[in-house]
């Protein structure tokens, strides 16, 4: 079940205490290219041996579960204060996280309340097969961006839930596909000099979802992704 929500963090005067429409943050600043980025998947299985010594495998888990691990830098004081009060008062919650190496350009202006966004989406995750969050993440800078709930993906539209609470010109908007994820583990932020804070986050994606499924098997259950028989 997707979050349907907005979060708009805007650049004008001192960073508020909490985004527009809480419960999901996003994480606002960019991967820095010069660390590596990791990106995971696990898989859940049980194997059935036969006596010939031949194996079945049958899947425990409707989607790997994911992980992303990345650098960033903040490259002055006013970012680095606000991705710090972030860090520190959220750190527990869960983010809309986006895949900073998949970055787009909008096809055109994007106005307030639209829900078609020009987009060329090939070759970026938009489309979301691990069920974790269809996101789309609008963003000029670390103070000023804004996530949405994708309802449908084309080659080149994204058709969102929700509108934009703002005007995105395409001169200046990036384009990024998010997911929902929990923050794992954080490298604690380092000034490497007056100005400019790095630091390396580690976010997990996991489906949280709980349905009850009929399938040609009888009916199962699925909770936090993990697939069981009923009664099992």
């Amino acid at each position: 079940m997707l979050l349907a929500l907005r979060s708009l963090y805007e650049s004008s005067g001192p960073p508020p205490a909490e985004p527009i429409d809480t419960g999901v943050l996003v994480w606002p600043v960019r991967a820095n290219a010069r660390d590596e980025t990791i990106e995971e998947y696990g898989y859940l299985t049980s194997i059935l041996t036969a006596h010939d010594g031949s194996e079945q495998r049958i899947q425990r888990r409707r989607h790997p579960v994911g992980a992303l691990e990345f650098s960033y830098a903040c490259l002055n004081v006013t970012h680095a204060q606000a991705s710090m009060n972030l860090l520190y008062a959220h750190r527990a919650d869960r983010w809309v996280v986006p895949h900073w190496y998949h970055p787009r350009r909008l096809l055109g202006d994007v106005g307030a309340g639209a829900t078609t966004i020009g987009v060329a989406t090939p070759g970026a995750p938009f489309q979301d097969p691990l069920g974790l969050g269809l996101y789309v993440v609008l963003w000029k800078d670390p103070r000023t961006y804004e996530a949405l709930p994708i309802d449908a993906v084309s080659v080149s539209n994204i058709t969102l839930q929700v509108g934009p609470e703002k005007n995105w010109p395409a001169a200046t908007t990036y384009v990024f596909p998010a997911r929902v994820g929990i923050l794992t583990d954080a490298a604690r932020p380092q000034w490497d000099s007056s100005k400019v804070l790095t630091g390396r986050l580690r976010f997990t994606f996991d489906a949280v979802e709980e349905e009850l499924v009929i399938s040609d098997e009888g009916a199962i259950h699925i909770f936090g992704d993990v697939v069981e028989p009923v009664g099992g």
